[in-house]
Formats: structure tokens, sequence, C-alpha cells
């Protein structure tokens, strides 16, 4: 239940965050978007779209069936811009719920908060494995901790 409110409070802040002129949304595909603020893009725009284009070919592999080539083209948007948490997010998010490699998605979910420790969604989306794993106080400290950085 408290899983739920964190949830709805989530989206009420993304969808509020949806509307600031700061953000820049990339479609990977209809139903996936990677948000990145404007400095982020601005810096280095040859391997930021050469990481975006590795993100679209990895969905793209996954939709043909191909993992593996899903999986290199992630790891080759990592090589383009290795300090980016946002992409260590997004291959978590894939990884969970697309191959449901829960163990996986907790790792990238961890290099994604060392590189971002202030993000609650970060370690809301490590609890919600955790919990999916059955390592509740894990998921409970990443709740809370989610909870602390939202207050």
């Amino acid at each position: 239940m408290k899983f739920q409110r964190l949830q709805k409070r989530i989206f009420s802040l993304f969808s509020r965050a949806d509307k600031t002129e700061d953000k820049q949304f990339i479609d990977v595909n209809p139903s996936e978007t990677i948000v990145e603020t404007q400095m982020e893009i601005s810096s280095q725009k040859k391997d930021t779209s050469q990481y975006i284009l590795y993100i679209k070919k990895a969905y793209n592999n996954f939709g043909q069936g191909d993992i593996e080539g899903a999986l290199k083209n992630f790891d080759e948007a990592i090589r383009c811009q290795p300090h980016n948490a946002t992409i260590y997010s997004e291959r978590a998010y894939f990884r969970k719920n697309k191959l449901d490699d829960k163990e996986g998605a907790i790792a990238d979910y961890t290099q994604a908060i060392n590189m971002n420790p202030d993000n609650a969604l970060l370690y809301f989306c490590r609890s919600q494995a955790y919990l999916e794993i059955g390592e509740r106080q894990k998921s409970i400290e990443d709740y809370n901790t989610a909870m602390g950085i939202w207050k």
C-alpha cells in the first residue's frame, strides 16, 4: 500500500516536471521515454545522439527477439557516456521489466544511485526490485531513503 502511494506521488511529480521547459523528452519508442536535462543534452552533442541511438537500437533488438543484441546496444550506450545515470536506469528498467532480471536491474540501479544519490526515483525503483526478489529489508531501506529525499 505504501508503495502505491509513493508511486502515485512520483507520477504526480513527474507529470508536473513534464511541463517544465528545462527538460527535453526523447522518444525511445512509444512506451518508453528518456528524460535529460538541457545541460546534459547540449554538452557533448555527438555522444548524446550516439547513446540515444544505441538505446533505440536496444529496444528495436528486443522487439525483434534479439535479447543479446539489445544488451550489447545498452552496453554501447554506456560506453559512450559511462557517467550518465540515466542510461544505467534505462538499462535497469529494461532488465527488470523486459527480461525479468531483477539482480541485473539492482546492479544498474545501484550504479545510477552512485552517480546521482539525490534521485528518489532511483531508490524507489531499486526498492521494488528488491521486494520482487524477497529482500524485504533492503526494499524498506530504499523506500525510506526515497521518501526522505522527497520530503
